[in-house]
């Protein structure tokens, strides 16, 4: 099956670059590091105030409201505000419980679907001391429309917006961080699409605590999904014409999943319309199954989900694990593997010893890789083949994109022999795709195949007996079920063949992650 690939990775955000939050981690480290007072939940108002300062070219959010998260019965009896104040990372959404509410958006371009400009706003309990984040971030102090400001040795842009909100921008001209940062401040209404404005406006009156929303208005002509839709075996095995569905899907406004956890984890994913549709509504699990499956933004927990529908749409609804919500999260920008868990300094004037800050480091650097290692090994008991490498694929980039500071030398070469294997295992699907394409192009029999006889046209009588002239007859010979067969042969036999080289490279990997494991646990004794 294949989806038009506009369509489908605008539906799960970028596989390519994510957003850079090395500086968004150290600001969290020193933040975490303060003591929390108690916090009320978020007032809507203070949302409309945060959206207020997205820019109006954004098409993609994430909204998070941390305080309503850590408040749930699910998050308080597994201990997230207490156990995660000085360890963060085991909270899938990697924020500290000093945040209470996060929101980062993405300008995509559909072309590429690459970010063009980046920009989040934090807010938190206290008070941030942005003097203490200036020492810790590497960068030069800048002031961007009046503003005290970082720019990171990655260049992006740490703006302190007030005394307990602060925004991040990457991918952007220091020019165009201070055009948004100037227009943040003006009392305007939200400049971003409806559809977002309402995602976080959920968020902000409790509907859900972390919402994701992707506006695709106008991004994809109805040519193109037309094209797509001549593709797509769902829309075929339902009967739905290529007329039909690009109709419908030409009035797409985009995808919203919003969890909502309270003494589970609940999430919904939904496809907005601007106008109910119709034929689609009668195959809405499958497409969307099809589309998700397409993207690399499958979960096996997605089949179990039941499909419903909504004033202007459909969505499909079930219980979401945590290591599940930690693999949607990984499509997004903000990257929990990508964040750096650094143990917040101290208040007090006692110095953390080299040799301490180095173990913290590579034991959190270290959890961080095996999570994602593991999460290989589990995708290949769950999802298809094409699902595991777009995963595989993705927790190698993550790797590569670790932060590697105080990190133990040998630390940092097992994590990158895993990263080198993961990122091998792509490549040994791909080559046989790619052989399975060029030998069932040479080997395999055409369905149609044209072949020429000669018949006989005219019958001559004579004394010596009968003669026949004959004449060349060209004919076709139909052998669909041939052409199947041997097609079939051929994959089976190259993807089986590239499998037991997949499972080879896979147990170096798990053998490297008990390596890199049992090194940390031998530091600790």
């Amino acid at each position: 099956m294949s989806i038009h690939p506009k369509l489908l990775r605008l539906s799960s955000f970028s596989h390519g670059r994510r957003f850079n939050c090395i500086s968004l981690a150290v600001i969290f480290s020193v933040v975490a590091a303060m003591i929390v007072p108690p916090v009320a939940f978020a007032e809507p108002a203070d949302w409309a105030k945060l959206s207020k300062q997205l820019p109006s070219s954004t098409n993609a959010v994430l909204a998070i409201d941390a305080e309503a998260m850590f408040q749930s019965e699910f998050a308080t009896q597994n201990n997230w505000r207490e156990s995660h104040a000085d360890s963060f990372d085991r909270n899938p959404t990697m924020l500290p419980p000093i945040a209470t509410r996060f929101l980062l958006a993405t300008e995509l371009d559909t072309n590429s679907v690459e970010p063009t400009h980046e920009f989040a706003v934090m807010s938190t309990a206290v008070p941030i001391p942005f003097q203490q984040i200036r020492e810790q971030i590497e960068g030069d102090f800048d002031l961007i429309g009046g503003y005290d400001a970082i720019h990171t040795n990655q260049d992006s842009y740490v703006v302190q917006l007030d005394e307990d909100r602060i925004a991040l921008v990457r991918n952007a001209s220091r020019q165009w961080a201070s055009q948004q940062i100037w227009l943040a401040q003006d009392d305007l209404e939200s400049a971003i699409p409806e559809l977002l404005s309402r995602t976080i406006n959920d968020v902000g009156v409790g509907k859900s605590q972390i919402a994701v929303a992707v506006y695709l208005g106008d991004a994809v002509s109805e040519q193109e999904i037309r094209a797509m839709a001549n593709l797509s075996g769902s829309l075929q095995d339902a009967g739905v014409s290529a007329d039909q569905a690009a109709a419908e899907m030409a009035l797409i406004e985009g995808f919203v999943l919003s969890v909502q956890i309270t003494d589970t984890i609940q999430g919904r994913l939904e496809m907005v319309f601007s106008e109910q549709p119709k034929a689609l509504t009668k195959v809405a699990k499958p497409f969307m199954i099809e589309l998700l499956s397409g993207s690399g933004a499958m979960l096996p927990e997605f089949r179990q989900w039941e499909s419903s529908q909504r004033a202007e749409g459909f969505a499909l609804n079930g219980e979401l694990s945590v290591s599940g919500l930690r693999q949607i999260l990984s499509l997004l920008h903000v990257d929990p593997p990508q964040l750096e868990a650094v143990t917040p300094a101290p208040k007090v004037t006692t110095t953390v010893s080299p040799e301490i800050l180095m173990e913290r480091a590579t034991a959190n650097y270290v959890k961080r890789v095996t999570r994602l290692a593991e999460a290989v090994s589990s995708e290949k008991k769950g999802n298809n083949l094409g699902e595991q490498v777009l995963w595989t694929d993705r927790s190698a980039k993550a790797i590569a994109r670790l932060s590697t500071k105080n990190v133990h030398s040998d630390a940092l070469k097992l994590a990158q022999n895993i990263a080198r294997g993961m990122f091998e295992i792509v490549s040994i699907f791909q080559d046989a795709d790619q052989v399975a394409r060029s030998r069932v192009g040479s080997e395999a029999q055409p369905p149609v195949q044209l072949e020429t006889t000669l018949l006989p046209y005219r019958r001559i009588v004579t004394p010596n007996g009968y003669y026949y002239r004959y004449r060349a007859y060209d004919f076709a010979r139909v052998n669909p079920a041939g052409n199947s067969q041997r097609s079939g042969e051929i994959v089976a036999n190259e993807f089986g063949s590239a499998n037991a080289k997949a499972n080879e490279v896979l147990t170096r990997i798990e053998s490297d992650v008990m390596r890199m494991n049992n090194m940390v646990r031998s530091t600790d004794r």
